[in-house]
């Protein structure tokens, strides 16, 4: 071999030697370095990845009704490179769709990828698929499985549950990680087989609440009732069982339907119960009493002066007022009547560190804990922040500010004994792949350890003598005091009325939230419920008129609907209907509407007299013994006319024209009015004319005439 050809082979060998290391390389780069790469690139291409949902969990009542649940649907891809007839396709869905002859082939032509087209229910698809499948299309059309989260009761129990959206809110937000399940993953392969891999989807986790629907839906009833019969702006209501701390029914007006939540405005959806705190007023008077009753410092028919109505301290000048002048009455009396200088009077009978500490101990200031987002603390100032106005105004509930919630969780511990216990909402979680309970009903610990339930979810707040005490005088309220219109014959229904100035922008006003708390019955309330109203009309500003007597009516309900919730051997029926004769209650002072109420249920026949909302005088006078269905005359006057009689001493005179002289009579003297008649048989005109004011020595003339 000549040089010439040794280098020519050589070179050769050389230029092969290195295409093949070049060719080495990028062999080991694409096939070791970068092979995750190319890899994944390409499943992109073979695999075509689908989640499949989880069905959301199911939410029961507390008897296992269903309130919230997924129902299945199914919806529809067309892949147009692989639909092996167009036509067929088109008619069977044009169809069983309800759309017009050739909207496939439309959407194809601008399509050349997956076409989702309309969610429909798991019945029609099984139609449409056995009508695609018959028809031989193999290829190009695939079914999804999707769910979609419904409501059965709609409006009721919407502040508990919520709903479940972008932003869900109530349980359904509470809950989300429980709820919501873990998705499935179904993998086709486009290979030569198709193969087709599935990771299943796990179902989310069952709740149930210890709300009861049918006691849900009489409490919002009768919210509504009491916020659209008083013209409040809005309401709030909720009912518990004070011995377990279950929450029975809790609800906000106005309300909303969770199945079309967006169509609602936010303050719609707005849980007041929870998110809304405001100045409790006179419901919060309890706390007060229980201090001075736990301490010793007085009894309840010890007496206090009241000054008449009107109260200046003397330090700061500051007045304080009551509805009604009264002078002296006993310490139970200041409670029923609702007396904010009694109640001040008494409070500072103890150093306000004492106050402080009740207020604590009954939980306001805190959070309930309960499960629902956005809970609202309340608003109780440091005692040693204290002005000297807080420590006038704290005792009847200003200058604080607490949630509905947190008051019925005080009034149990004054319905439970004096133990204080927490509210909830579920009793149970359940997982349903292993049906394990991830949350128990702590109930079944009340009745197993009932020390260990106390110490876990109770606070001991008073002793159980204090308590019951409380409770003697909150029936004396629904007998005879503020609370009347609450009063349901045959119920030992025992509470307080709230009538609180709403503050704006640190000013009060004439505007007003009406509140009351009952608890039935009083000798152990099984059952406490509150009803709140906000800007109730001037009419109805007084939570006795605005919503003492819807409280009463739904404790009277459960009877009815929910047996279980009274008592053995108490009934909902008035016992007081196989008494031959009633016995006038003292009307004086009472709204008209009020009034007319308490007569109804006492089967008196009321009569008014006059103009006006406000009842100035009755005839017969209180305790007078009627046979039902006789009437009861009641003069009826307004606020200006009471601005009048209590500034300048003077009485008003009832309308008596067209009265009989004997009845005209009897009504003036029980208003200790002089008169003088002219005449003989029917009032024909007064002097002064009927509203009008009379001084002490003035004398009532009376025309009268046969004719």
């Amino acid at each position: 071999m000549t040089k010439v050809s040794f280098n020519r082979v050589l070179f050769l060998v050389s230029l092969w030697g290195l295409v093949f290391l070049i060719m080495g390389c990028r062999l080991f780069y694409l096939q070791v370095i970068k092979y995750s790469y190319y890899r994944n690139e390409s499943r992109k291409w073979q695999e075509n990845p689908i989640t499949l949902p989880a069905q959301r969990g199911t939410i029961f009542d507390r008897k296992g009704r269903v309130i919230a649940q997924d129902i299945s649907l199914e919806y529809y891809v067309v892949i147009p490179q692989y639909l092996n007839n167009h036509e067929k396709a088109d008619s069977i869905l044009s169809y069983y769709l309800g759309k017009p002859r050739g909207f496939l082939l439309e959407l194809l032509k601008r399509r050349n990828e997956y076409t989702y087209l309309d969610t429909v229910s798991t019945e029609l698809s099984a139609k449409i698929w056995r009508a695609i499948v018959r028809s031989g299309i193999t290829n190009g059309i695939e079914k999804h499985l999707v769910y979609k989260r419904i409501y059965p009761y709609g409006e009721i129990g919407a502040h508990i549950i919520g709903f479940w959206g972008n932003e869900p809110e109530g349980i359904e937000a509470m809950y989300e990680n429980l709820l919501k399940g873990k998705p499935g993953l179904a993998i086709r392969m486009w290979d030569c087989i198709n193969t087709l891999t599935i990771e299943p989807p796990q179902p989310g986790c069952d709740i149930y609440l210890t709300i009861d629907i049918d006691v849900q839906a009489a409490l919002e009833r009768e919210l509504k009732n009491a916020v659209e019969s008083s013209g409040g702006k809005s309401g709030a209501g909720v009912a518990v069982i004070p011995e377990t701390g279950e929450i029975l029914a809790l609800c906000s007006y106005p309300s909303f339907d969770p199945n079309k939540f967006s169509k609602y405005p936010d303050d719609a959806r707005r849980n007041r119960v929870v998110t809304d705190p405001f100045e409790p007023g006179s419901i919060f008077k309890v706390v007060p009493l229980a201090m001075i009753l736990e301490n010793s410092i007085v009894k309840e028919d010890d007496s206090i002066f009241c000054h008449n109505g009107l109260y200046v301290e003397p330090k700061m000048n500051i007045k304080i007022r009551d509805v009604h002048p009264y002078g002296w009455l006993t310490v139970e009396d200041v409670i029923v009547k609702s007396s904010n200088i009694g109640t001040l009077k008494l409070s500072l009978l103890a150093p306000p560190e004492s106050l402080y500490s009740m207020i604590k101990r009954f939980g306001f200031g805190s959070k309930t804990g309960i499960e629902l987002p956005s809970e609202a603390s309340g608003f109780v100032p440091l005692v040693a922040n204290w002005e000297y106005s807080r420590r006038l105004n704290i005792p009847f509930g200003q200058g604080i500010m607490v949630t509905p919630l947190q008051i019925v969780e005080a009034y149990s511990g004054i319905a439970n004994d004096g133990v204080r216990i927490r509210p909830y909402l579920v009793k149970r979680i359940i997982n349903p792949n292993t049906k394990e309970e991830i949350v128990s009903d702590r109930k079944e610990l009340l009745f197993s350890d009932r020390e260990k339930f106390l110490r876990i979810y109770g606070t001991k707040v008073i002793s159980p003598e204090t308590a019951l005490r409380i409770r003697k005088i909150l029936l004396e309220v629904v007998k005879r005091g503020t609370g009347k219109s609450a009063y349901i014959p045959g119920l030992e229904i025992c509470g307080k009325t709230g009538t609180a100035q709403k503050a704006i922008n640190g000013v009060y006003t004439d505007k007003s939230f009406a509140s009351f708390v009952g608890m039935a019955p009083c000798e152990k309330p099984r059952i406490i419920a509150m009803i709140i109203v906000d800007e109730p009309q001037k009419a109805f500003q007084f939570g006795g008129v605005a919503s003492a007597p819807y409280v009463g009516r739904f404790i009277s309900r459960l009877s009815a609907i929910a047996p279980e919730y009274i008592p053995a051997g108490v009934s909902s029926e008035p016992k007081i209907a196989k008494v031959e004769s009633v016995s006038t209650p003292n009307l004086v002072m009472l709204y008209k509407e009020q009034a007319e109420k308490l007569l109804r249920w006492l089967e008196l026949e009321p009569v008014f007299m006059g103009n006006g909302n406000i009842v100035l005088s009755q005839m017969p006078p209180e305790k007078t013994s009627l046979k039902k269905g006789e009437k009861v005359y009641l003069t009826l006057g307004n606020a200006n006319n009471l601005s009048l009689n209590n500034n300048n001493d003077k009485k008003l005179v009832p309308d008596l024209c067209g009265m009989p002289i004997r009845k005209a009579i009897l009504l003036l003297w029980s208003m200790n009015i002089p008169f003088k008649i002219i005449g003989n048989g029917v009032v024909k005109s007064q002097e002064p004319s009927p509203g009008g004011p009379i001084g002490e020595n003035e004398i009532c003339l009376l025309r009268c005439s046969l004719e």
